[in-house]
């Protein structure tokens, strides 16, 4: 399956591009999302703010396992790289494997 991008408006991916960005860069800022009040309605942001706390988990994850870990952290970088490179270009691909399966943020 191809990844679909969700089409967001444009005014609103605008208005929030700064704090997605950073919240690509570093993941553990998705509380972002529940802080900011331009973000709080903004469903870019929270799709964002849902892809940065599944990398989160993924990485706790990745510490838990003793040996396939290593393998886990590559495979959580290039994740980390494609959303990074998605947020910049104003993009709205979910995560290979499970990024549209999981909405933790609603």
């Amino acid at each position: 399956m191809a990844d679909e991008v969700k089409v967001y408006d444009q005014a609103d991916i605008e208005a929030n591009r700064t704090m997605c960005i950073l919240m690509a860069i570093f993941p553990i800022l998705f509380f972002l999302v529940f802080c900011v009040d331009s973000m709080k309605d903004s469903p870019y942001s929270k799709f964002k703010a849902n892809q940065s706390l599944l990398l989160v988990f993924m990485s706790i994850i990745c510490g838990i396992i003793p040996v396939l870990g290593w393998i886990c952290y590559i495979v959580e970088f290039v994740f980390w790289i494609l959303n990074l490179v998605a947020t910049v270009n104003n993009e709205a691909k979910p995560l290979p494997l499970f990024g549209d399966k999981l909405t933790i943020i609603k």
